[in-house]
């Protein structure tokens, strides 16, 4: 029985998203798990970029439902207001996975994870958008954090 990283889960959720696939185009989403930007990625910072961390959460033994709570990091090519930009955009994607509104009905995605898919049931923002700055490189970002429900076991 194969269980399932909850952030790997959210950034594929992410990377998979039309939307966010067209704010990044021509290039491919940059949006990246922990430990952050990759070494190779961060000569060419500041730029559009995307981190996820994820800070813990519940799990249940008697029922496989996890939640845990994503920190999201938004940078900004020049400032903090293209990191807001970017922000909204991914805003927007999750907010579609909190209750239902009438017209947004995307709670309940199952993401292509491994051999099979995660349930992802709610995603709900927890705090932010906050403007913040890398204090040595002095990138601007925009951090917020969500709290994902998800089945903890891969689906076939």
């Amino acid at each position: 029985m194969a269980f399932i990283v909850p952030v790997v889960a959210f950034r594929t959720l992410l990377v998979t998203n039309a939307a966010i696939i067209a704010h990044f185009a021509p290039d491919a989403p940059r949006i990246y798990g922990t430990p952050g930007i990759p070494r190779a990625e961060v000569q060419s910072m500041p730029r559009a970029a995307v981190t996820l961390l994820q800070l813990g959460g519940a799990q249940n033994r008697n029922i496989p439902i996890g939640t845990v709570t994503i920190a999201m990091k938004c940078y900004g090519a020049q400032n903090t207001l293209e990191a807001m930009d970017l922000y909204s955009v991914i805003d927007e994607v999750l907010g579609d996975m909190a209750a239902p509104v009438a017209g947004r009905r995307l709670q309940n995605q199952q993401v292509p994870y491994g051999a099979g898919n995660c349930y992802i049931y709610t995603i709900h923002k927890s705090t932010g958008p906050m403007d913040v700055m890398e204090p040595v490189e002095t990138w601007p970002y925009v951090w917020s954090s969500y709290m994902m429900m998800y089945w903890q076991r891969v689906v076939a």
